[in-house]
């Protein structure tokens, strides 16, 4: 085991770490830093609305948005607020940092560029509708998803920007909202509300090629050695080769997987809305274990220093022991659960694999 800390609303945002503190942000407004050692409230932060975003921490600052319509920049180690810029809409963008600038989108439709040590905008660019997927970067060129104003899972754009100018380098267009894109090599890899994980050449933004699921796919894909790793609303974690979109095995769990996966010594974590954390080999897709919570699991879990970090729609927070995953001191559980599933991460030898086969 490790530590909980329970907090007053559902967590969907995934952690960041500097320097012994854990930082995440709850539906219940407020964004939480939490000692790594001994689970303890260093201090909390109140937005005025729930916390969609992840954070992200650089040269001493955090910066996250809140559906109130603030990106803000805290005092890493105090609290204390350095600045907050006003958009246009509910900032659900987990932000990036980059050489003194803070790059996040807006449910108004723009993607921000803040210089992050005055709050004071940069650029600015409007695409077709909201943007609440997090930039991605390489060589001087910035990509982001955005999604039709109006119904969720209408029209999807993924833009390239080039990130001095926010000027508008090439779009590709899926028919439905795009997730948080992935930069590996020449290729941009997007999945869609439309079931389809796209790999997309980075200079031309032309398709490579794509691949089928049989459900929306809502978080951003992980890139580890020659894979692709991703989930998909039909319940399911794949893994594809990233060059020709071939699949080399899939992973059922019992519900939706919304979370974006985070590899770490040869094993892809993630969680499902099935209330687990798994942990799979990541070149076979065979399971080692999984954690069950209370609540859906939707947000990208953290490793760091054999620990994994994460949060749950059961609003706590989890810091596990991977060494030794355990069920964490808890209360008794709903009357005619099997006790089994509170008092362990199920050490999944006597698991059957409900995968299936590389080619």
């Amino acid at each position: 085991g490790k530590w909980q800390v329970k907090t007053g609303g559902v967590i969907a945002t995934s952690p960041a770490i500097a320097g012994g503190v854990v930082y995440f942000g709850s539906a219940d407004k407020n964004l939480y830093a939490i000692d790594v050692d001994s689970g303890q409230v260093a201090w909390t932060f109140e937005t005025g609305a729930p916390i969609w975003s992840s954070p992200v921490v650089a040269a001493g600052t955090l910066f996250f948005g809140s559906d109130d319509g603030l990106l803000y920049a805290l005092n890493s180690q105090t609290g204390t607020q350095r600045w907050a810029f006003k958009t246009g809409g509910s900032v659900r963008s987990a932000p990036l940092f980059v050489a003194g600038v803070v790059y996040a989108g807006s449910s108004d439709g723009r993607l921000y560029a803040i210089d992050s040590r005055t709050g004071r905008q940069q650029w600015t660019f409007a695409a077709r509708g909201p943007i609440q997927t997090r930039p991605a970067l390489a060589d001087g060129v910035l990509y982001v998803g955005s999604r039709a104003p109006g119904t969720a899972g209408a029209g999807g754009t993924l833009y390239a920007l080039d990130i001095e100018t926010g000027r508008e380098k090439w779009r590709f267009q899926t028919g439905a909202l795009v997730t948080s894109p992935t930069v590996a090599g020449d290729t941009v890899y997007v999945g869609s509300a439309n079931g389809y994980l796209y790999a997309v050449a980075r200079q031309t933004g032309t398709e490579q090629w794509r691949f089928k699921t049989a459900g929306p796919i809502s978080a951003a894909p992980a890139v580890s050695g020659g894979l692709i790793y991703f989930g998909s609303h039909d319940t399911r974690l794949y893994a594809l080769d990233r060059r020709t979109g071939q699949k080399k095995w899939s992973f059922k769990t019992g519900l939706w997987v919304e979370s974006a996966p985070t590899l770490a010594d040869g094993v892809v974590f993630f969680g499902s809305d099935d209330t687990a954390l798994y942990a799979l080999n990541r070149l076979t897709g065979q399971p080692r274990w999984k954690f069950e919570t209370k609540g859906n699991v939707k947000a990208s879990p953290l490793i760091f220093d054999q620990v994994v970090y994460f949060g749950s729609y059961d609003s706590n927070f989890y810091a596990v022991n991977l060494g030794r995953p355990r069920k964490l001191q808890h209360a008794s559980g709903n009357p005619g659960e099997p006790a089994a599933e509170l008092n362990t991460a199920i050490r999944l030898t006597s698991f059957t694999p409900n995968f299936c086969c590389p080619g």
